[in-house]
């Protein structure tokens, strides 16, 4: 799913509503790079500021 607010894309880790976070999220804190892709386009980033890449070839 794409998340989109002004340019920025939004990386979850919801557990969809239960008690724990999930281990995805764990991770997220431990290491801020994240891979984001959208079709055949890869962009590497921080987690704490991740631009979305272009819509390529959609």
């Amino acid at each position: 799913m794409r998340v989109e607010h002004e340019g920025r894309c939004a990386v979850a880790a919801s557990p969809g509503g239960a008690p724990r976070h999930p281990v995805r999220y764990h991770h997220l804190k431990a290491h801020p790079q994240v891979e984001l892709r959208d079709g055949p386009t890869r962009h590497v980033t921080n987690r704490a500021a991740a631009p979305c890449p272009s819509h390529g070839s959609r």
